[in-house]
C-alpha cells in the first residue's frame, strides 16, 4: 500500500510539474524600446553667496496622457556648489525624482515607476 501511494504521489507531481511547465510556456513576453524626449516644465535658479560659493535648486515636472498610457515626471533638487577654478565647481545636493509610466488596455493593465531621492555629489 505504502509503495502505491509513493508511485501514484510522484506521477501526481510529475503531473503536477507537467502541467505548470505547460502554463509556463504559454505566457508571451513584449518588449518595445522607444527613444523620445520629452520637454519637462520647470524652474531652476541659482544664488551667489559668497564670491566662489553659490546655493541652486531646480523643479521640473511633467504629466501626459495619450490614449492608453499616461505618465508623469517629477524631479527636484537643491544643493550648494563651491567653484574650485573658474569653469570647475565641486558641490552636494539633495534630490528627489519619481517617474511613473502606465498602460491601461483591454483585458491587460501594467505599471512602471522609479523613485528615487537623497543625496547626491556634483561636479
Amino acid at each position: 500500500m505504502m509503495r502505491w501511494i509513493k508511485t501514484c504521489s510522484k506521477r501526481a507531481a510529475a503531473l503536477v510539474g507537467a502541467l505548470l511547465t505547460s502554463a509556463l510556456w504559454q505566457a508571451t513576453t513584449r518588449v518595445k524600446k522607444v527613444f523620445a524626449p520629452l520637454p519637462t516644465v520647470g524652474l531652476f535658479g541659482t544664488w551667489q553667496v559668497a564670491p566662489r560659493l553659490e546655493a541652486s535648486g531646480r523643479v521640473d515636472y511633467l504629466s501626459l496622457k495619450i490614449k492608453d498610457y499616461d505618465g508623469k515626471l517629477v524631479n527636484v533638487q537643491a544643493g550648494l556648489n563651491y567653484r574650485v577654478f573658474e569653469h570647475l565647481a565641486l558641490g552636494v545636493a539633495c534630490r528627489y525624482v519619481d517617474y511613473r509610466l502606465g498602460i491601461e488596455k483591454y483585458a491587460w493593465s501594467g505599471r512602471v515607476r522609479y523613485k528615487m531621492n537623497g543625496p547626491a555629489l556634483v561636479f
